[in-house]
């Protein structure tokens, strides 16, 4: 009994640490990320509508996804520096709000350029959500507790694409593309609401104070302090994001072609091993955070995911033996974006935090995702998909771990969670 009465307090004591602005933030920044998330991805529920409409072909399509990943290159990388410069709260505020008016004023866009405009201005805005809500939950977070809460923030993403896919099943049928994207109207006042509430960290700007004025993130990221770990954290998270990019986009397709299967029964495979894929998520997280290491965690599960990727892609021949090895290949495959996402908000100290993940990470995943899907539709179009994936993706998820090991042991950071 007197083990019990012991246990008990030390355990509330523990999650109490959670309880005011640790939730706090975290509950913002997973809102912030889904809705943005939510708002994006409206574009590609209506790209059949858009398509009918305008009279244009897939390849204007694909023309506009490829320039907003281009244009977030730049947007996310000056998003992360401002945040570093003028805070958290400001820039959270200001890039869902914007993002939102502009993925709201396509619905008013009278032709396809000016579609396409708000289109890339709009996704630019909002991919520069990723590191500021991953620099709040990272540096708001109980040490103990960091690797879960940065996993559950990742899950934004398809809970995003989740709700809007709620939202879009009565809206579109209803009020075309246009009522759709009018959806995003909602989220403006939800920006203020997020920018009012959430506690700004003064952490970075006491830091910037004791090494000089601020003003140049960037030269500090790449000076000899800093240079190592961002080159190859930035190597690592671009061919990564050129890992995913080139697979999840293609995957039903590949299905359809490779093994025969029907649209439907193509989308429910993908589909259901896609939610699969959360117990990666946080299976990385505590992993990462309890028995190997942040580093040694990405490794292995990139080397996993790749091995995985080999598998699905030459093995099963039901539907039953692809779901299941791809089921299995998306735990280590996506929930390598959840370890590598914590392990890279700790390389940076607070003051570079916010510029670290827009450089290294968000920059450099949206450099993948412009430059592999094109990659992997040429070398199907030269060798077919197996041959492609084998020889594009499975190397570049080995190189992300090749990648992380590159950065080398850091005793400042290694798997210890900064404050």
């Amino acid at each position: 009994m007197e083990s019990s009465a012991a246990t008990a307090p030390m355990t509330r004591s523990r999650f109490a640490e959670l309880k005011g602005k640790p939730l706090a933030i975290f509950l913002a920044a997973f809102t912030a990320w889904t809705l943005s998330n939510m708002d994006q991805s409206l574009f590609g529920y209506v790209v059949p509508a858009l398509i009918d409409d305008f009279g244009i072909g897939l390849d204007t399509i694909g023309l506009m996804i490829s320039a907003s990943f281009v244009f977030a290159i730049f947007s996310v990388t000056l998003i992360g520096i401002l945040a570093d410069l003028w805070g958290r709260r400001l820039m959270l505020g200001l890039a869902l709000g914007l993002s939102a008016l502009c993925v709201a004023a396509q619905a008013f866009m009278p032709n396809v350029f000016l579609l396409a405009l708000m289109r890339i201005i709009g996704f630019g805005l909002g991919a520069g959500l990723s590191p500021i809500t991953n620099a709040l939950v990272a540096e708001s977070s109980p040490p103990r507790f960091r690797s879960i809460l940065m996993a559950l923030l990742q899950c934004a993403y398809p809970f995003g694409w989740f709700v809007a896919s709620i939202l879009v099943v009565p809206i579109l049928p209803a009020f075309g593309w246009r009522g759709t994207f009018m959806i995003a109207f909602a989220v403006v006042p939800v920006a203020y609401m997020l920018y009012r509430i959430i506690p700004e960290n003064t952490v970075y700007g006491a830091e910037a104070a004791l090494v000089g004025p601020k003003g140049l993130p960037l030269r500090e990221l790449a000076g000899p302090v800093y240079r190592r770990r961002a080159i190859f954290c930035a190597l690592a998270f671009f061919v990564y994001g050129g890992a995913t990019s080139g697979t999840t986009f293609y995957l039903p397709k590949f299905f359809q072609d490779v093994r025969g299967y029907e649209e439907t029964t193509a989308a429910l495979l993908v589909g259901g091993a896609y939610a699969v894929a959360m117990i990666g998520y946080v299976g990385g997280a505590l992993v990462g955070n309890m028995v190997l290491g942040r580093r040694k965690t990405v490794v292995v599960w990139s080397w996993l995911g790749g091995l995985g990727i080999a598998l699905t892609t030459w093995l099963p021949q039901t539907v039953w033996q692809d779901f299941l090895i791809f089921g299995l290949t998306t735990i280590f495959f996506y929930g390598t974006s959840c370890v590598l996402t914590i392990y890279m908000v700790e390389l940076f100290p607070t003051r570079l935090r916010a510029t670290g993940a827009a450089v290294c990470g968000s920059a450099a995943v949206a450099t993948g995702f412009s430059i592999f899907p094109i990659l992997v539709a040429w070398s199907v179009g030269q060798v077919g998909w197996q041959w492609s994936f084998s020889t594009i993706i499975v190397p570049a998820m080995l190189l992300t771990g090749v990648f992380v090991l590159a950065i080398g042991e850091l005793p400042d950071v290694e798997d210890r969670p900064r404050a």
